[in-house]
């Protein structure tokens, strides 16, 4: 991880006018692969950088590891779901984590074709998908309890998107919790939400190694270029409650087709 600051440099290749890319074509492709990979490499920099998630990979030889991925989206967490298999990898070379995963894709914009499917990511691993939200799913598969649940830019201080069932569901999970997110500001924000809304403790903050390398424009402020998943932090349950503040409407699940994240 300490080799992270090659990421960006790696991936350069990505941009169109690059005289080493000259098909414009491959060098889209080639960025959607690279920011693809940033969310399976993020798993491994936290379970390096973050103790707690760390442990909760760490399991015996005979169990199973369930990973669920919230919010999960057709032209994010989704796209080349075959980048997914390069963290069992690394969990593999660094002799840490699970040496099989299953990666379970839950939200509102998992495309319908994928709903209630399973791709292979090698070996015994594998990425499953549901199309709903994360209450249902954990309706329908409550016997399989994660080892650790993601969150990339979730949104959870935007008004748009309603979060609160999901936050009622992680309050009593009793599993860590790891957020990412586009700015240190927005990890501020939505760890004030997770620790008053959802009585979540955070267990530490960091910048992430391995970001999408290739910068964003926000589409509604003008000077405001991000890389996604800039930043994250874990969360985990300070007492196993089922307390959410129904109240707020800043936290819940995002409505389908209201806003996608960015």
């Amino acid at each position: 991880l300490e080799q992270s600051s090659k990421w960006e440099h790696v991936f350069r290749a990505a941009e169109p006018s690059n005289s080493a890319t000259s098909d414009v074509h491959a060098a889209a492709i080639l960025k959607r692969f690279a920011d693809a990979m940033s969310y399976p490499l993020s798993v491994v920099a936290a379970s390096s950088i973050f103790p707690l998630a760390r442990r909760a990979l760490t399991r015996r030889q005979d169990e199973d590891v369930h990973v669920h991925v919230l919010g999960a989206s057709e032209t994010a967490e989704c796209s080349f779901v075959s980048a997914w298999r390069s963290a069992v990898k690394c969990f593999h070379l660094l002799g840490t984590g699970p040496s099989s995963l299953f990666v379970s894709f839950v939200g509102l914009d998992v495309p319908e074709r994928l709903h209630n499917t399973e791709k292979s990511l090698g070996g015994e691993s594998k990425a499953r998908f549901f199309r709903g939200t994360y209450d249902a799913f954990r309706a329908e598969h409550s016997t399989t309890p994660p080892a650790l649940v993601l969150g990339y830019n979730m949104g959870l201080s935007c008004p748009d998107y309603n979060w609160t069932p999901t936050l009622r569901v992680l309050a009593r999970l009793g599993c860590p919790i790891v957020v990412t997110t586009n700015t240190f500001m927005e990890l501020s924000m939505e760890q004030e939400i997770l620790e008053s809304k959802a009585r979540m403790a955070c267990e530490g903050v960091s910048e992430n190694p391995f970001p999408c390398p290739c910068p964003a424009q926000s589409g509604t402020v003008a000077n405001d270029v991000y890389r996604r998943n800039q930043w994250f932090g874990i969360f985990f349950a300070a007492q196993r409650t089922s307390h959410v503040d129904n109240g707020d409407t800043s936290a819940g699940e995002k409505p389908k087709k209201k806003r996608r994240k960015t």
